[in-house]
């Protein structure tokens, strides 16, 4: 490894240090009180009126032990000028007793006692606190600059002034309140800090603590493993690709996704073939698209081909949604692991316990390899079958068009070529038994690669039992073993090589990898990055030196990750490590993420991919979204045209946004309303979700106190009723949202913040069924706001159902014909990216209808990718021939009819009896 890349890691580990280094004291009053002291009388190091603060002997004795028992776990801190309520964080509820200022310091024994005296010259100023408090996006937007009054902060003993502190928190969001601080240096009662972390609303409380605080350990972890790589001579592919000069080569590896059950889009076939052969590639993911769903597409292809993938994330609850695809949609239920899951552990253990006592199939290579030639064999008879789809339409489009011109031009030979080519145009009808042997082909399929993956992986187990027992003996007592020290030893031994085999798909949270896997240079085939926007690049590299390809998959229209490190400090790092910002590789550690790193370091528009199929809401919900931030480019997989009502609603109350940040009136017509909904759908067995939104976390505890004084814990539970910030719904969604958006015509400044982009597209998205929002402010009192277009982009929207201005006679023909059966029908229809020449409905079961050969907009037949589309967007497709039309058009609407019939069982046979008696 050069130095320079050397450097560079070193840059990102020291900026992760500093960046998480004040992680763990928002509540000091959950260390256990044997690990802290709350001192009283004066405040004397901050203060400077003592080099040393003593500590009662019967208090520090204790103490002092266990500060020798854990030096290397533990570090003791005196902290000062406390923060105390409640607020929310990260999307989250918390209780706050969390120091602004703080210092590592020594406790000492002596004739005189215990004291603890300072272990550098300067205090350390609280930045994840302060960023909380004062969002720099708020800061630069009244009076003196947030940064300019921190500088005048002295945290240097004895030039402290509490003042000046309490200056620089009145330009926080949050109404603090700032007059008990004015009392320093004299202390509060011990109390007083207990009493006030519970209560809402902030207070600055003039309190100090010695607490002997542990150590994050996944930072530990991290840090310790971006040490061992900063040393290390040889890089694996994707950190050359994202740091080196000479970045890797790509690989001539073909993807076997035609081996995988399910059916994939061209998109995600692309995916699986960049995962397979890209040392790195990039994965766009808008909401909705099927992101977790690619992922474990791209881990069960791997599988298949015998290859191993790390599956990495920040936080846990996107490794919940991908283990479930995995197990779900591909059956993989006992071949990954989940590192640091208690509950998946217990099933491993189980399921290990069995394997070593014999519990397994007994596979043979010759069934395997029989069972993979029967699947290779039934998709070289779908590609022949859709060969021979493409063939006779390609003879409708032809046939049609001589019939149209002929009866247009010459009447008489018109009815003379019908007459003739009537058995061949009869022939047409072919297509509809075609098509349901490609369905009955493709469920087969489907049926045959989930057994073979099956068999893939009990072969692997078998294979591994029969050559290298003891390595499954060994993870076995692994994982059983209670002490770490024990457990580390025997991980050692294991030659992850060989387990890799039997289990070869991992998902493991980013902090948590130094647990369980080696620090072992591209010891995966692949690693994937999920939810890579909200993931800073330091914590990404352990599992990307891993990892032989890599595959970084996000969104950076969506809620950045949150770093609490200054930029004066991170120009400090860069510069002593001399790190030219032209140097590849070198960017902001706080304002860049992984993702921002990826995208830099690609070269080839071939390794990066943009999922385009939103599933999850209808055109209504996405259409701004889809405008505003993605081109227009997403496709709206479940849109339908009579679904449009009642999915968004614009509630305008008379509210007013208080001093507090909080909208009464708002919160209290959103409660209502839930109220309703809750009392609509209580006597239903599967009651909707239901998600409360707000972008303010003020009127998020407002609402939560109010939910939870009036809404029962049942029912909270049975809608799965969540309330929190965008940043608590970030990869979360529910069927209802209900969203207060508290700003009224004087809040200006509050209203800066719905500007955000990234805020704002996560906030607007969250919905499956509908919307309701809850606003105090009309668009002409909120002008150049992202809520106005929102607003104006609902008002002005035109659903994508609309019918086509054009509507050929062969399209008005078919339309009136099933008229008289009750089938309503649409023209032109846009769903899925396709416009749909016929789309008709029957109950709740709808049905397209591919119009071939008439002169004009609709001449052209589906492609077999339009028909793949289409099926995954729930709709099947019945093609239907002008000259068919012509010859017999009973038979084309008795078998729309029965097509419709097969979907829905209330279909009543009377209609295919008024169609024989019409024929």
């Amino acid at each position: 490894m050069s130095d320079k890349v050397s450097d560079l890691i070193r840059y990102y580990q020291a900026c992760y240090a500093l960046d998480n280094a004040s992680l763990n004291l928002w509540n000091l009053h959950k260390i256990k009180a044997a690990d802290r002291v709350t001192l009283t009388g004066n405040e004397l190091l901050l203060s400077d009126q003592m080099p040393g603060a003593p500590i009662a002997d019967e208090i520090a004795e204790p103490l002092y032990k266990r500060v020798q028992l854990y030096q290397r776990e533990r570090q003791l801190i005196y902290a000062c000028m406390f923060i105390a309520g409640t607020t929310e964080i990260k999307g989250e509820k918390r209780q706050l007793a969390s120091p602004l200022v703080y210092i590592n310091v020594t406790l000492h024994q002596d004739e005189k006692g215990y004291y603890v005296t300072a272990d550098n010259s300067e205090f350390v100023l609280n930045e994840a606190l302060l960023a909380e408090l004062i969002p720099q996006d708020a800061s630069s937007t009244g009076g003196t600059h947030t940064k300019d009054k921190a500088s005048a902060l002295s945290l240097i003993p004895g030039e402290f002034k509490a003042v000046t502190l309490a200056d620089m928190l009145r330009a926080s969001s949050h109404a603090i309140d700032l007059l008990p601080a004015l009392k320093y240096p004299a202390l509060a009662a011990k109390s007083v800090l207990s009493k006030l972390s519970k209560q809402h609303g902030l207070t600055l409380v003039p309190s100090a603590m010695v607490a002997l605080i542990e150590k994050p350990k996944g930072t530990r972890g991290v840090i310790h493993e971006l040490e061992k790589i900063s040393a290390c001579s040889v890089l694996s592919p994707p950190i050359r690709q994202l740091f080196d000069t000479v970045p890797p080569s790509t690989s001539a590896v073909t993807s076997q996704a035609d081996l995988l059950p399910g059916l994939l889009s061209n998109v995600q076939t692309q995916v699986t073939q960049i995962a397979a052969s890209a040392p790195l590639g990039f994965v766009s993911g808008p909401p909705g698209t099927g992101k977790s769903y690619t992922i474990a597409a791209v881990a069960a292809e791997h599988m298949a081909r015998g290859e191993s993938v790390l599956i990495a994330t920040s936080s846990e609850n996107p490794l919940n949604v991908i283990a479930d695809k995995i197990t779900s949609q591909y059956g993989l239920k006992d071949v990954h692991v989940r590192v640091g899951s208690p509950n998946y552990l217990r099933q491993l253990k189980s399921y290990l316990n069995d394997l070593l006592s014999g519990y397994q199939p007994n596979i043979t290579e010759q069934a395997l390899a029989a069972l993979t030639q029967q699947v290779v064999s039934l998709n070289e008879q779908l590609s022949r079958a859709e060969t021979r789809l493409t063939k006779k339409n390609r003879a409708g489009v032809k046939r049609g068009q001589r019939l149209s011109s002929l009866e247009q031009r010459y009447p008489r030979l018109g009815r003379w070529y019908l007459k003739l080519a009537r058995q061949r145009i009869r022939k047409m009808s072919q297509l509809w038994p075609l098509l349901q042997q490609i369905h009955q082909q493709q469920q087969q399929r489907e049926s045959l690669a989930a057994q073979l993956l099956q068999q893939q992986t009990q072969w692997n187990i078998a294979n591994l039992l029969g050559q290298s027992r003891s390595t499954l003996q060994t993870f076995n007592k692994a994982i059983r073993s209670r002490a770490s020290a024990t457990q580390a030893d025997l991980f050692e031994q294991i030659d992850y090589r060989l387990l890799l085999k039997t289990f070869p798909i991992w998902l493991a949270q980013l902090n948590s990898l130094h647990r369980a896997i080696p620090n072992q240079a591209a010891l995966f085939d692949l690693v994937i990055i999920d939810e890579a926007t909200q993931t800073d690049i330091a914590s990404c590299l352990p599992a990307l030196y891993r990892a032989k390809r890599a595959l970084i998959v996000g969104d950076d229209k969506q809620l950045r990750h949150v770093s609490f490190l200054s930029y004066a400090k991170q120009q400090a790092v860069a510069a002593k490590y001399a790190l030219p910002s032209t140097q590849k590789g070198v960017l902001s550690y706080r304002d860049c993420s992984i993702l921002d790193l990826a995208q830099q370091a690609i070269n080839n528009q071939d390794h990066v991919a943009f999922l385009n199929e939103h599933f999850r809401s209808s055109a209504k919900l996405i259409d701004f979204s889809n405008q505003k931030f993605y081109r227009n480019q997403l496709k709206i997989m479940q849109q339908r045209p009579d679904h449009e009502k009642g999915e968004m609603i614009i509630h305008h109350v008379a509210g007013n946004r208080d001093s507090q940040g909080t909208n009464d009136i708002e919160a209290e017509a959103l409660l209502n309303r839930l109220e309703v909904l809750i009392r609509d759908a209580d006597a239903q067995q599967q009651p909707k979700s239901i998600g409360v939104l707000s972008p303010f976390r003020a009127q998020v505890e407002k609402l939560t106190a109010a939910i939870q004084s009036r809404i029962s814990l049942d029912q909270i539970e049975r809608f799965n009723i969540t309330v929190a910030t965008p940043y608590g719904f970030q990869g979360e969604e529910r069927d209802i949202m209900l969203s207060s958006w508290v700003v009224d015509p004087l809040s200006k400044r509050a209203a800066v913040y719905l500007n955000k982009p990234d805020m704002f597209n996560v906030a607007v998205t969250r919905a499956r069924g509908a919307h309701e929002l809850f606003v105090s402010v009309t668009e002409s009192e909120l002008p150049s706001n992202l809520l106005t277009e929102y607003r104006a982009n609902l008002r002005n929207y035109e659903a994508k159902q609309l019918e086509s201005a054009v509507c050929d006679q062969f399209q008005q023909e078919v339309i009136h014909a099933l008229a008289q059966h009750n089938i309503r029908c649409w023209s032109g229809v846009h769903i899925a990216g396709t416009d749909i020449d016929i789309l008709c409905k029957y109950d709740d079961h709808y049905l397209a209808i591919d119009l071939i050969g008439f002169p004009g907009p609709w001449v052209d037949f589906f492609d077999l990718t339009t028909y793949k589309i289409l099926k995954r967007a729930a709709l099947d497709v019945v093609p239907i021939s002008y000259g068919l039309w012509r010859v017999d058009s009973a038979l084309c609407v008795e078998e729309v009819l029965n097509r419709l019939k097969n979907a829905s069982t209330t279909v009543a046979s009377e209609a295919l009896t008024n169609c024989r008696i019409d024929k």
